[in-house]
């Protein structure tokens, strides 16, 4: 193995020790769950600030219902297949109806489902989107009720919180 491949194979062999070991400390903390900066305003010590954050993130999580350390929930799939099924079913008819003056009205449902069925797919997907970009925006509002309440206990208790 050349020396540059060994190096680099060590290097990268560090590095993930080191996210792997400080990860945790990260992502653990309540500031790093909140996204907020807490700084003392009255020579708190860093043990009293973390028993003060725990106290504030306890009481906020009971006030307002809402957990930061979990993901947004996902979007309902409520009636995925029926988009498709109805455009399919649409699409059929409108097939069959046009084939029907052509002369051949099977061909033109066949046609006509296929077509319709991706229309369907289409209205589906569009709808997961919405479904997705409301769900975030609820997450959202949550975690700024959240982030209100977090920071009113921790000004309460003298710590400055951006």
């Amino acid at each position: 193995m050349p020396v540059d491949s060994l190096f680099m194979s060590r290097f990268a062999l560090i590095c993930a020790c080191m996210l792997i070991l400080t990860a945790p400390l990260c992502a653990g903390t309540i500031t790093g769950l909140t996204g907020l900066y807490v700084y003392p305003k009255n020579g708190q010590s860093a043990a009293q600030q973390q028993h003060d954050e725990n106290a504030c993130y306890d009481s906020a999580r009971a006030q307002t219902g809402v957990n930061p350390g979990n993901p947004a929930p996902p979007p309902q799939q409520a009636q995925q297949q029926r988009h498709v099924a109805r455009g399919a079913a649409g699409g059929a008819a409108v097939g069959a109806a046009t084939g029907a003056v052509l002369g051949n009205a099977g061909g033109g449902a066949a046609a006509g489902a296929i077509l319709g069925a991706a229309g369907g797919r289409r209205n589906q997907k569009n709808q997961e989107a919405q479904q997705q970009a409301y769900a975030q925006q609820v997450h959202q509002q949550h975690l700024a009720t959240f982030n209100r309440a977090f920071s009113a206990c921790m000004d309460a208790r003298g710590y400055s919180v951006r």
